[in-house]
């Protein structure tokens, strides 16, 4: 029915095929930027960064599902498309239950996965996997090539990850 999609930043040409080739309107997030470059007819942007807690600076995902619902419809069939340069990690260990309720496809873009040779970071990592986990099947990853590779135990390990996951019926 609609998109969030925080982490928009100053090209949504993802946002834009959804609405002229599908109708799904999205809310874009991003303070990085004054407004996306494409003209959108449904879509909404809002300079915010997605956070835990609103703020002048911050929005919540239970704020900005109220603002989505209230400019699009009410739906439990959602799109949620994240890209926030690491906060993804907060924002889907915190709002695991609100995501799963509120959104059929997840398109996540996983960021410093090279640090997972921090066991610290490695339990935060899977921690939060698991909880995903829980409630989506994984249906598409692959390592986006912006930000190269690392060599560990002679496997090769992306900095970031693309990862589709859709919400299990």
């Amino acid at each position: 029915i609609y998109c969030i999609s925080p982490g928009v930043g100053p090209v949504s040409e993802f946002e834009l095929g959804l609405e002229t080739e599908y109708g799904v309107p999205s809310l874009m997030l991003d303070a990085s930027v004054d407004a996306p470059q494409q003209n959108f007819i449904k879509s909404q942007f809002i300079k915010k960064y997605l956070g835990l807690k609103d703020d002048g600076q911050t929005m919540s995902l239970g704020t900005a599902i109220d603002i989505a619902e209230k400019n699009f419809c009410i739906s439990q069939n959602n799109i949620l498309q994240i890209d926030i340069e690491g906060a993804e990690i907060t924002i889907l260990s915190y709002e695991n239950d609100l995501i799963t309720e509120k959104f059929a496809i997840v398109l996540l873009e996983l960021h410093f996965v090279d640090m997972i040779v921090f066991p610290h970071i490695a339990s935060l990592y899977a921690s939060m996997l698991e909880k995903i986990y829980e409630n989506y099947k994984l249906k598409y990853v692959n390592i986006n090539p912006c930000c190269g590779q690392i060599k560990m135990n002679r496997q090769r390990i992306g900095r970031v990850y693309e990862l589709t996951l859709v919400r299990k019926f």
